[in-house]
């Protein structure tokens, strides 16, 4: 399969900077009119605004299974009661 070009990539680019300026104006508030390249830049390339307990992955700050992992073990166990009935 043919990767990406160039053009592409940097359309893709500009198109997600685009979408998080626009967030980063509703998250950081009213008083900002345009939010700084480089804030716009480093949330465009990172899937998480921060790394607070609150955004963060949940087995670290919990010691909890991902939302992910839950959801596997419960169909896992169905599947499982479902072949011993």
């Amino acid at each position: 399969m043919k990767e990406a070009g160039r053009a592409v990539r940097r359309h893709e680019e500009q198109r997600i900077k685009k979408n998080r300026a626009r967030h980063q104006l509703v998250v950081g508030g009213l008083e900002q009119t345009k939010p700084s390249e480089r804030i716009v830049g480093i949330h465009a390339h990172t899937a998480a605004p921060c790394s607070c307990w609150m955004c963060g992955n949940p087995r670290k700050f919990f010691n909890e299974r991902t939302l992910q992992e839950r959801s596997f073990i419960e169909v896992s166990r169905e599947y499982l009661m479902q072949d011993a009935a």
